[in-house]
């Protein structure tokens, strides 16, 4: 899954500490045909700064990052891979609400 933000936008890496802002959340509805294999990966220039709002080192993406799962089909079969991705999108003066959006993506 790949994201594309705006400047001065950045959208936080799901790697963010605890007590800092909505880290992106990626997770799957099961399906019996698919295997999740490991977490899911990121790829991007990543960038980590001490935010004074919150109070620790965030870990953070501008302009573009891309969110990598390995999963395993069981079997030759045609079938979907959905879930939901939640993020946050921040400025240096303010973060707007976190958005939860689905996806669906058709495997063969």
């Amino acid at each position: 899954m790949n994201a594309t933000v705006a400047s001065p936008w950045h959208i936080y890496s799901q790697f963010t500490p605890n007590g800092g802002p909505l880290p992106t959340k990626i997770t799957f509805v099961s399906n019996p045909l698919i295997q999740i294999d490991g977490a899911s990966a990121e790829t991007g220039s990543m960038k980590t700064n001490h935010d004074p709002y919150f109070g620790v080192d965030v870990k953070y993406f501008s302009d573009k990052v891309s969110f990598v799962q390995t999963i395993k089909v069981k079997g030759s079969v045609q079938t979907e891979l959905r879930g939901n991705i939640e993020y946050m999108v921040c400025n240096d003066s303010k973060c707007l609400p976190p958005v939860k959006q689905p996806f669906d993506i058709k495997l063969q």
